[in-house]
């Protein structure tokens, strides 16, 4: 639907990825669509299919760096950075975060304003991936609760 990767791929990605060491730091971005289940109540699937497809339009046109975006799961939507700090991304996600906001979405006779709240994390080993996933989702989590709209990193691993 969204034209992005899912998450088996994410994972084989990364796999390939790291099969030699890469030196550096990597991020980890979760995007939330803010709200999601009150647009597919109020507006229908539909209207809730055509918000995650703009959504995901923005984001991919927003990040020029390299990287892989990929749907993570419902509305929830997953970018690793590869060469990225966690500050580094912020200042990505910000960017992207606002141009979704600013666009509203035209479908059918619905005009539909759409926010996104961002969790971020780095790590710099393979093994630690899973571990900054979760950090990812605590900021994200920590977005959501501090308001919605919003950029959130977890401290450098």
């Amino acid at each position: 639907m969204t034209g992005l990767f899912n998450r088996r791929y994410f994972e084989n990605y990364i796999a390939s990825f790291f099969k030699e060491e890469k030196e550096g730091i990597h991020s980890i971005v979760l995007c939330d669509i803010d709200y999601f289940k009150s647009i597919n109540d109020k507006y229908g699937h539909f209207v809730g299919d055509a918000v995650i497809k703009h959504v995901a339009n923005i984001i991919n046109n927003g990040i020029k760096a390299e990287k892989v975006f990929v749907r993570f799961g419902g509305d929830e939507l997953m970018i690793f950075l590869p060469y990225r700090s966690a500050k580094q991304s912020y200042a990505i996600a910000e960017a992207f975060r606002k141009e979704v906001e600013q666009q509203t979405l035209l479908v059918k006779e619905y005009k539909v304003g759409v926010t996104i709240s961002i969790g971020i994390s780095s790590f710099q080993h393979h093994h630690d991936l899973s571990n900054t996933i979760i950090k990812a989702d605590q900021a994200l989590y920590q977005a959501k609760e501090q308001g919605r709209n919003q950029v959130a990193i977890t401290e450098e691993n």
